[in-house]
């Protein structure tokens, strides 16, 4: 018994590398990590399916985590939203991507110190090939390798840019407070899928914008401080390209942008509204169709008090005041 297990230990040195490895004809590639300061994260790979037999991945498991689970992003009403699924196909003779923007494996309740360049234990089950372990390479969530687009799609092809990860603050008149939680953003070809890990907000919806200026500080206005001002009127490309209505006027900061949402124009930087669940948490993907990610790098992005339109009497359209704020740093 204790040379089969030895033997059993050496079979796994042997087949299992960090961000790789082998079991008959699954072959496991570039599997990477991002894991978040919330405890959440996930984790990215190749899947080869060298056989003649069409395989599924069914499962996963890893001691890192509390909770794993397979998952997919899908289209929904305009937003992209990450739904549960109960297996990945993986076709004979075919390689298939877990990736940012597609299916993807999920871990919640990981250890909050792990940090780029640990690794972690994982198990994938297949419903043929069985169990496949795995050491996965925790990478920052910036990292090219972290960041490749699903190229297992017909015309699919790497992101024009890595992601993006933007630490969120709350903020008041004060000043900048505690951090709540992060913002990663991915280069898609129809714009930018946005995947919040926050903790701490109020449930319900949240008016969500690009403004101009990259500082989530407070600003004067009428005598007296207030939070997030100093990030400026609402980021607005198209604003550029628009004559101002008169001479010498300027782009007064405030929630209204210079190309004036009051004369029929959205800016582009208006996001779909931030979804809080009733535990405060949010962590539902946004699709950004108005913007590339290069265009919302050194910007702020502010989360508001409430919806873009009132739901009480006494609560202001347009969301409100400025709660927590992120600035998206530049690429390297």
């Amino acid at each position: 018994m204790v040379r089969f297990r030895s033997f059993l230990a050496l079979a796994f040195l042997f087949l299992t590398v960090t961000g790789g490895a082998r079991a008959g004809d699954i072959v496991i590639e570039d599997a990477v990590a991002n894991i978040m300061p919330a405890g959440s994260g996930g984790v990215f790979l190749t899947i080869q399916n060298q056989g003649t037999g069409d395989d599924s991945l069914v499962g996963v498991s890893s001691p890192a985590a509390k909770k794993t689970a397979l998952h997919t992003t899908k289209m929904d009403n305009g937003v992209m939203k990450m739904r549960p699924v109960k297996a990945i196909e993986v076709p004979a003779g075919s390689s298939t991507a877990l990736a940012h923007g597609g299916s993807h494996i999920m871990l919640m309740g990981v250890a909050k110190d792990l940090k780029p360049g640990d690794s972690i234990d994982l198990v994938l089950t297949f419903e043929q090939a069985g169990e496949v372990p795995v050491a996965v390479m925790i990478e920052a969530p910036g990292s090219a390798k972290a960041g490749a687009m699903d190229r297992s799609k017909k015309g699919g092809a790497m992101a024009d840019m890595a992601p993006l990860e933007a630490t969120v603050h709350l903020i008041s008149a004060e000043g900048v407070g505690e951090a709540i939680g992060s913002l990663t953003l991915t280069s898609q070809e129809d714009g930018v899928l946005l995947t919040p890990a926050l903790a701490g907000l109020t449930p319900g919806p949240h008016a969500f914008h690009v403004h101009k200026k990259p500082n989530c500080g407070p600003a004067e206005k009428d005598g007296q401080m207030v939070a997030g001002l100093a990030a400026g009127g609402h980021f607005d490309p198209a604003a550029k390209h628009k004559k101002k209505e008169k001479a010498g006027a300027k782009d007064k900061d405030t929630d209204q942008s210079a190309a004036g949402q009051s004369h029929g124009h959205k800016p582009a930087g208006d996001l779909p509204e931030l979804m809080v669940e009733a535990d405060g948490k949010a962590t539902r993907s946004i699709t950004i169709t108005t913007l590339k990610l290069k265009q919302m790098q050194g910007r702020a992005i502010m989360i508001h008090a409430y919806g873009e339109e009132p739901t009480e009497a006494d609560q202001p359209k347009g969301g409100g005041a400025r709660i927590a704020c992120a600035v998206v740093p530049k690429a390297k």
